[in-house]
């Protein structure tokens, strides 16, 4: 059933900008489109990288490491023996 009370809202194509021109890490070659980023990865047997792939779901457990990128230890692992202070002479 259509609710005739609601706004008109046209169906419009989405368009997805490209992406930057960067160097492929696989063979250094340049890739230029969206579309040459998945042959690149497509001929080395590689796919996109997704944060639930990781053990940490793409969050930060490691203080060092993630003030490296300028960012926090996500709530879960702050109190993570990599991030206690270690006394010296003790393992960790």
């Amino acid at each position: 059933m259509v609710d005739r009370s609601a706004p008109y809202v046209p169906c419009v194509p989405q368009i997805m900008r490209d992406i930057p021109e960067y160097r492929s890490p696989i063979n250094g070659k340049p890739i230029t489109s969206r579309s040459h980023r998945r042959d690149d990865l497509a001929r080395a047997g590689c796919r996109e990288w997704d944060p639930a792939d990781s053990p940490t779901q793409g969050k930060f457990k490691n203080a060092r490491f993630a003030a490296k990128w300028g960012q926090q230890v996500s709530e879960e692992f702050r109190d993570h023996s990599l991030n206690q202070p270690h006394i010296e002479g003790k393992a960790p």
